[in-house]
């Protein structure tokens, strides 16, 4: 394996140049395979997605890489799931990703992160604005590494696009003071709580700064233990809220007072497209269930023709005449786009301009 790394990096130098590389599930890369991968991501300014997931990264090897971050390597996309990073790992993470302002996409999933490793992005969140989707699914944040997240989102303002803390053994107990930092951000355009019991309490928590909020677009509880309480609580947000635009509330013991309550509230929603719910195994009146669920499916056509009718009607913008190589980016509009269509916006301070964030919507499975 590692000679095949060393064998990459020679075929790079000639090849150049290389944009993405995979060396993922290698578990016996040694120092001199990093050593490598730290001159590919030296040399070659073109290198921008590495994914080096389930690799084994230890005290040795961690510096390696983390240097080249800290040298603002062109990497603006990198995986790192589950490579057991905690405590000193991750302090050597931060240390190399505090001052670069290229990378943009961080996955740190399935690392058995703590509430100590919260506390130490907490710090890199204040200092990098440039990190726009941070993936922590899988992890073990709980309620007090959630609570260094929020502050940290709180005292940023803007930067950070996408979060995802997926199964993180999360409670109603920090949904307070989520709610406050998403009532100040201005870039937060996605939160995943996905698999977290969080419950009717949680929803009742978040929704002063979900009504706050002016860039929130996409907002995942999947299996969230809510019930028919936590549904009318949503129902109440979406009533009043006019930049969501995608809401997923599914796994959850949401049975038909629940869905009429959101059926209500979407029919005063002229913005919201897409409200995902599985809610039929659980109904004792199917045919009122499935006319509610129609209903619904039809305010969510309503609103994707009055997006795309609102689009087509706007005139066009000034486009500046670039250099082939230069990528020509738009404003974030007041109105969030679908989650098919997310703009780009450049780099604070970097002159370098974003790539557009993932078509896909939010992960919903670990």
């Amino acid at each position: 394996v590692r000679e095949a790394v060393v064998s990459t990096q020679s075929t790079g130098e000639y090849y150049e140049p290389v944009s993405r590389l995979i060396v993922a599930n290698n578990v016996k890369l040694g120092v001199r395979a990093w050593l490598a991968l730290g001159r590919l991501l030296r040399r070659f300014r073109g290198l921008e997605y590495l994914d080096v997931r389930r690799t084994s990264l230890d005290e040795s090897t961690m510096p390696l890489l983390c240097r080249q971050l800290k040298m603002n390597c062109t990497l603006r996309i990198l995986h790192l799931e589950d490579n057991h990073l905690s405590g000193i790992l991750v302090r050597n993470l931060v240390w190399g990703l505090r001052g670069n302002a290229m990378l943009q996409d961080l996955y740190l999933g399935h690392n058995k992160l703590t509430p100590e490793d919260a506390k130490l992005l907490n710090s890199l969140l204040k200092d990098n604005h440039t990190i726009r989707l941070l993936d922590l699914r899988n992890n073990r944040l709980q309620d007090t590494g959630m609570l260094f997240l929020s502050s940290a989102l709180e005292e940023q303002h803007s930067g950070l696009q996408l979060i995802t803390v997926w199964s993180n053994q999360i409670t109603a107990n920090s949904m307070t003071a989520l709610g406050r930092a998403l009532a100040f951000h201005t870039t937060l355009e996605g939160v995943n709580l996905g698999s977290n019991p969080i419950g009717n309490k949680g929803v009742d928590c978040l929704k002063e700064g979900l009504l706050a909020s002016r860039s929130i677009a996409r907002l995942v509880m999947a299996s969230c233990n809510i019930t028919n309480e936590g549904a009318v609580g949503m129902a109440e947000i979406l009533g009043d809220h006019n930049t969501l635009i995608h809401l997923d509330l599914r796994e959850n013991n949401i049975t038909l007072a629940g869905v009429m309550a959101l059926k209500c509230a979407f029919a005063m929603n002229q913005k919201l497209l897409r409200l995902h719910l599985d809610v039929m195994k659980k109904s004792n009146n199917d045919e009122l269930m499935t006319e509610l669920l129609a209903e619904i499916e039809g305010y969510s056509v309503r609103n994707m023709e009055n997006y795309k009718k609102g689009e087509n009607n706007k005139p066009p913008s000034p486009v500046k005449v670039a250099s082939p190589k230069e990528l020509t980016t738009a404003p974030i509009p007041s109105s969030s786009p679908p989650p098919d269509q997310h703009p780009s916006s450049p780099i604070p301070g970097s002159g370098v301009p974003r790539t557009p964030l993932d078509k896909r919507p939010l992960p919903i499975i670990s």
